[in-house]
């Protein structure tokens, strides 16, 4: 045995627990992982479902989304150097 016999009964609470505490760990992990994939799943499905027209919305949305960050970068940026000028 890897522990001296007067430890034994001392020791065997914290490796159990420690057994129970890492078993619990992986399955907090895999339900997490679990949830995830269904997630994914049913994010697959929405998009499978989307009609040309809405998928055409969608890019649509995403590329006004973008312009208008970089617009918004871009106000910021001259908003500054004319604060600097000041």
């Amino acid at each position: 045995m890897g522990f001296p016999p007067r430890h034994c009964p001392r020791s065997l609470p914290r490796v159990a627990w420690a057994s129970r505490s890492g078993e619990l760990q992986r399955q907090n992990a895999r339900r997490l992982a679990e949830r995830e994939v269904g997630r994914l799943l049913a994010e697959k499905t929405r998009l499978e479902n989307l009609t040309e027209s809405e998928v055409q919305a969608s890019q649509v949305l995403r590329s006004k989304q973008a312009a208008m960050e970089r617009m918004n970068e871009l106000l910021a940026a001259a908003y500054h150097r004319l604060n600097d000028l000041s």
